[in-house]
This record gives structure tokens, C-alpha cells and sequence, in this order.
């Protein structure tokens, strides 16, 4: 989930190396910028790793990094900084490794519609995925032989076949063994081949979060300072019945104040439907002042009913 940019904020929560709060923690490791999932799924397993203090280590690379090879095709668009942060070397010829991404490329529709310079880029990606991942797992062992190391990753980025196994095994000789979940309504063809050990658990479902019911584009203003601008309000919501209004710029939510999209998912990262939010605005008048407006909003479960099978 974290790649090395994130090691320092790593270290001071899980290891206690300072009194970092969980919500000081997503800011400093950029969870909504790197990973982006509900942090509550992931959640239990941090508190164990901070409560037993168990080092963690942050082996991805920057989706930024990721993006643009995807998008050119190539490394040519990456600066020398970004290049140290990549293995120089990507096997690209591992049997099976080419078929299996362009059968992934196929099935995304959105893949495939131009954001990339065909199925070169897909290729080049994830193989910068998998070898960096290799290379900073081999390193982390390199550093601590005695230590056994536990990955947590994608079902295909820890394929014994052509995943990171492989290529950590070429990088130093240590005992592996691949352990998948299995999702009960979707076996692979061949599990033998994709990993050592299968285990089947159902997809975990969280109760859905509460919604403001608005829309958000984040934006600069006249100093170059960020802030959100609403620039519309949902139907199913109960934003406008509470007084919002498109235009309005977010100060603050249950006075912590909001400059981006960061700062409303953390404040509202265990918000459940039927909570008020106490929300600051800055809104102009009749003759175009700007004024402050003091409003609370009930917050909506707007999740969709499920399709009719």
C-alpha cells in the first residue's frame, strides 16, 4: 500500500517514534494520495502492527511514477530522482507474464481507450511494479537476514509464476511461499500455479459512510492557496435542505479547517449516515462581499440499491 516516500510517517506511528495521531499518520504517509481504499478495512491491521511495534516497510513505488510510464509508454518522462527509485533491471520475458497482463488489459475497458500508448505501457508499469517491489524486498532481507518478511499485496503481484517471487529469487537465494485468498466466486483456472497455499474468505462489506451529498473541485485562490469550491448538490442528499449552496467554499468541518479533498476524507473517515457535520463556509452577498455562514448538515446514505439479478 505505501511506497518508500512513506517510511518516515511508517516509523513514527507504527514504531512509536513520536506521538503521531492516526490522523497525522494519513496526512504524513499521504493515504489518499498512495492508496486511496477505506482506510477502516485496513485499519485492525495497523493497530496490531503499532500495538506489537512491528516494523513495516513501504516496498511500492510512487503512483506518480507508475502513471507516467504507463501513460508514455517508456521511462523516458522520469527525472533522475524517480529513476533511482525503480529497479534498472525488468524481466519482461518471464513465461506467461506478457499473456497474462494483455488478457488484464483486454477486460479493463478503461485501459484500453487511449490513456495509454497501447499494451506497451501496461507492460512497462506493472513490471516496474513487480521488480521494485523485488528489489526493495531483497534489500530490507539483505539488511536483516535473521528476520522472516511478510508481503501484503495484489493476488497478481504475488503470483509465484511470474509475480515478485520469482524475482526476488533472483536477487537472493532465501525460502518463499506464496499465500493467496481465493475469492469463493472466482477461482482462478489454476490455483497450483498462482500460489503455494490458497485460503477462500468472502469480500469483507462495510457499512456504507455517510454523504454530505455535494460535489468539490479543488481549486487556488487569488494567493495561491488551495481551498474547495462546491459546484453542485445532490437530490438525494440533504445539503441544500440544510443550506449549502453551489459556489460556497468550504472553511471548516466540526472546526477543522479544509483546504482539499484530504482533509474532508480524514475528518470524515468514520462518519455514518444520521451524523451532523457542523461546516464553515465563505459565501458572497448580494453585493459580492464575502461572508462567513454557520451550517449543519445531516449526513445521507446515498450508496445505490443493488441491480435487479
Amino acid at each position: 500500500m505505501f511506497p518508500g516516500s512513506s517510511q518516515d510517517a511508517l516509523d513514527n506511528y507504527l514504531l512509536k517514534k513520536s506521538d503521531m495521531s492516526e490522523t497525522d499518520f494519513l496526512r504524513a504517509s499521504r493515504w489518499f494520495d498512495v492508496w486511496r481504499y477505506d482506510w477502516r478495512l485496513f485499519r485492525p491491521t495497523f493497530n496490531f502492527l503499532r500495538t506489537n511495534k512491528i516494523p513495516v516497510y513501504g516496498i511500492n513505488v510512487d503512483r506518480k511514477i507508475v502513471s507516467q510510464v504507463f501513460t508514455d509508454g517508456n521511462t523516458d518522462g522520469l527525472n533522475e530522482e524517480q529513476m533511482k527509485t525503480i529497479s534498472p533491471e525488468r524481466d519482461l520475458l518471464m513465461d506467461g507474464y506478457v499473456q497474462r497482463l494483455k488478457q488484464v488489459y483486454g477486460a479493463h475497458s478503461d485501459v484500453s481507450k487511449g490513456k495509454a500508448k497501447g499494451i506497451a505501457g501496461f507492460v512497462q508499469s506493472q513490471a516496474i511494479w513487480d521488480e521494485s517491489m523485488a528489489e526493495n524486498i531483497s534489500t530490507i532481507l539483505k539488511k536483516h537476514p535473521e528476520k522472516t518478511m511478510v508481503i501484503i499485496a495484489g493476488t497478481q503481484h504475488t503470483r509465484k509464476d511470474s509475480g515478485i517471487p520469482p524475482r526476488v529469487s533472483r536477487r537472493a537465494d532465501i525460502p518463499q511461499a506464496s499465500i493467496v485468498n481465493i475469492y469463493a466466486d472466482t477461482p482462478p483456472g489454476d490455483p497450483k500455479a498462482q500460489a503455494d497455499y490458497v485460503f477462500m474468505s468472502s469480500p469483507i462489506y462495510l457499512e456504507p459512510k455517510g454523504k454530505i451529498g455535494i460535489s468539490l473541485q479543488p481549486e487556488k485562490d487569488d494567493k495561491d492557496r488551495e481551498q474547495l469550491r462546491i459546484t453542485g448538490l445532490s437530490h438525494a442528499g440533504k445539503a441544500k435542505d440544510a443550506g449549502l449552496q453551489k459556489d460556497d467554499i468550504i472553511i471548516s468541518v466540526n472546526g477543522q479547517p479544509v483546504k482539499n479533498m484530504e482533509d474532508i476524507g480524514i475528518i470524515m473517515i468514520d462518519s455514518m449516515p444520521g451524523d451532523t457535520l457542523s461546516m464553515t463556509l465563505l459565501r458572497k452577498n448580494k453585493d459580492g462581499e464575502p461572508q462567513e455562514v454557520e451550517v449543519k448538515v445531516t449526513l445521507s446514505d446515498m450508496t445505490k440499491p443493488p441491480k435487479h439479478p
